[in-house]
């Protein structure tokens, strides 16, 4: 994941649903998850915790506080021709470096008050990493 000018975000090498690993034990040695929530503007979310787990294990529990989602709020209420109904946080993590013992499967999940999102998973399984030549 990098930034480009212009306020974007550029995404390479992006896995999914699988990550085919051709031995265990493995390292990568970068991984990044980018999780993303979304709100409507009228239902904001006063705080959260964002998990990342690699099958039981926690990697990363961040606690992510009002002050965001109440400025961007505050800046679309004064902007009534504004067409945005949602209001999003987008986490970008980086797992440096990220060993695999074995077979797992990485997750993400928000606790939001007294619910729990649960966002896509990434398996992380053996098999052939390049295609064969036919």
């Amino acid at each position: 994941m990098r930034y480009e000018l212009g306020n974007k975000e550029s995404y390479m090498g992006v896995y999914g649903p699988d990550l085919l690993m051709s031995e265990f034990p493995s390292t990568l040695p970068k991984l990044c998850v980018v999780a993303t929530i979304s709100t409507p503007i009228d239902q904001l979310i006063k705080s959260f915790t964002l998990i990342i787990s690699k099958d039981d294990e926690v990697l990363a529990e961040t606690p992510i506080e009002d002050t965001n989602f109440e400025l961007q709020s505050s800046l679309i209420n004064h902007d009534k021709n504004h067409a945005t109904k949602l209001i999003q946080f987008r986490g970008v993590f980086q797992l440096v470096p990220f060993p695999m013992d074995k077979e797992c499967v990485l997750k993400v999940k928000a606790k939001i008050e007294d619910d729990e999102l649960i966002g896509p998973s990434l398996r992380i399984i053996s098999g052939q990493t390049k295609p064969e030549n036919t």
